[in-house]
């Protein structure tokens, strides 16, 4: 084990934020750092992250419907799952309606593009404890699954 997975393992539910967050996760799966983003040279790195921030939301809509039958697009809403209202920018664990795993209440998760991404491609390697179990391993698919959950779950700003 490496020094890196190590302190990875010994913080617990702490979890990093963004971009770090994402290959602390990938070096404790055991992927090699540089390749985080899909190549060990930055031009890759670059043309993958675009991929990633370009999903297609007409596509990502019909990928939610795998996740339709836990997880609600409106607020107050509950399922097996929380909402997903307001969902980027929120910490994990947050709903007070909803009773999480002591693991999501316990990090200090913030969702953005990048860690819901981290998180959906696999929950229990990134949230230890979490009780969503349904991995998404199509980068593609969670590309589009969050272009489609930004527009879907975005609060009204008046």
């Amino acid at each position: 084990m490496t020094d890196g997975a190590r302190t990875l393992r010994s913080a617990g539910p702490a979890v990093l934020r963004g971009r770090a967050a994402i290959i602390a996760v990938l070096i404790f799966a055991g992927v090699p750092a540089g390749t985080a983003f899909g190549g060990e040279n930055p031009e890759e790195e670059s043309a993958s992250r675009e991929q990633f921030v370009a999903g297609d939301a007409e596509a990502g809509a019909r990928v939610f419907r795998r996740c339709a039958g836990c997880h609600a697009l409106t607020a107050g809403a509950q399922g097996k799952g929380p909402h997903l209202y307001g969902l980027f920018g929120r910490p994990a664990g947050s709903l007070a309606a909803f009773d999480y795993s002591d693991a999501m209440k316990k990090t200090d998760i913030v969702w953005t593009e990048e860690t819901l991404s981290a998180f959906l491609a696999h929950p229990r390697r990134f949230a230890p404890g979490t009780r969503m179990a349904t991995r998404m391993r199509d980068r593609e698919k969670r590309a589009d699954l969050i272009a489609y959950l930004k527009h879907a779950t975005k609060e009204a700003v008046e």
